[in-house]
């Protein structure tokens, strides 16, 4: 589903100072720090309207767990 790829992207574009995400950047490469990591989580809670567990999140390696993630939860 590339829209959720697309909306994910766009987030983290508009967030994080960064011109480009490759979909097997790791957060550390992103720069996000723990801050950005709970807003990262309550926006994709919001957006897509799931529920998704500290556990759940810290299992992700790179983008494309989170949207694999969302859209096999959406």
């Amino acid at each position: 589903m590339k829209a959720v790829e697309s909306k994910i992207r766009e987030y983290l574009l508009n967030t994080i100072d960064i011109s480009d995400i490759g979909i097997d950047e790791g957060k550390e490469k992103l720069g996000m720090d723990s801050l950005d990591d709970v807003e990262f989580v309550m926006w994709l809670e919001d957006e897509f309207d799931l529920d998704i567990t500290d556990e759940e999140a810290e299992k992700w390696a790179n983008l494309r767990d989170v949207v694999a993630y969302v859209e096999s939860n959406i």
